[in-house]
């Protein structure tokens, strides 16, 4: 298997958090998806540990189709596509 391409981004613009989504719940879920050897989490499994901590949960009350999209807007946060083209 050859090595995810890295398409980082830099930080996005600076977004309040949206209510009820805590930068404890996203860093709770980011921690817990990273994949130590690598440093870098998946979207889907952070999508997972977030479900698992706050069940009731869904980006779209917050206008947001995807949980990767919610992501992007908050500050501070790089990205990276693989060739399956997973968001990390």
């Amino acid at each position: 298997m050859t090595a995810p391409e890295d398409r980082s981004e830099g930080p996005a613009a600076d977004i309040e958090l949206p209510r009820g989504f805590t930068a404890h719940v996203a860093n709770v879920g980011i921690k817990d998806a990273t994949d130590e050897a690598t440093g870098w989490a998946f979207v889907g499994k952070i999508g997972n540990v977030i479900s698992e901590t706050r069940p009731d949960f869904d980006s779209r009350s917050y206008g947001y189709a995807k949980l990767s999209g919610m992501l992007r807007d908050l500050r501070g946060l790089q990205f990276r596509t693989d060739e399956a083209n997973r968001m990390y």
